[in-house]
């Protein structure tokens, strides 16, 4: 099945049920927590709200501004990215939690923490949208740009170099309300 196979069918299941399902999985460091953050309370701001759970690594702040955000999140424990036995980097237990949140579209922002869930999504044919917020692509979004549908990114460096790959539209970057002092971001 190709990452575009199935999915006007899960569209149109989410419009008979009028409930959008979407993970967002990235972490690591704040620079692939925030913009999922953003994304995430935007999605689940709007009019007809979607339902959003967050996807984060078991190492570095994840689990602090996850939970600190007030918004459902999961916590995979990966091990270190190992580049020559990807397999390893906890897809299984991904494979599992995205067939238990049963998600119509996963998002990865970035970092060690969205590779498991994204790969496990485009595995299970479920649409796949990368967000990429560098100038440049990290090696995550890099690696997991053949299996999405689509690439929405913040530069037009970062579009060239992930063009033949995927689907690229230059959308800009999710904006993160201003972060409370207690954060582990705050200066």
């Amino acid at each position: 099945m190709t990452p575009h196979e199935g999915t006007q069918d899960r569209r149109a299941a989410a419009g008979e049920t009028g409930e959008v399902r979407i993970v967002i999985a990235g972490g690591g460091t704040g620079g692939h927590l925030t913009p999922a953050l953003a994304l995430a309370r935007e999605l689940v701001s709007r009019p007809r709200p979607a339902r959003v759970t967050l996807i984060g690594g078991d190492r570095g702040p994840d689990r602090d501004v996850y939970g600190g955000s007030g918004l459902p999140f999961r916590i995979l424990s990966a091990p270190r990215v190992e580049r020559a036995r990807w397999w390893r980097n906890a897809v299984l237990p991904a494979r599992r939690l995205v067939a238990e949140l049963d998600p119509h579209v996963v998002v990865g922002t970035g970092g060690y923490a969205s590779a498991p869930p994204v790969l496990a999504a485009a595995l299970a044919g479920r649409t796949v949208v990368l967000q990429e917020q560098n100038s440049r692509p990290g090696l995550a979004t890099r690696f997991l740009a053949r299996w999405a549908d689509l690439a929405c990114v913040q530069f037009e460096s970062a579009a060239e170099e992930l063009s033949g790959k995927t689907v690229v539209e230059l959308t800009g970057s999710p904006i993160a309300p201003q972060v409370p002092e207690a954060s582990p971001f705050a200066g």
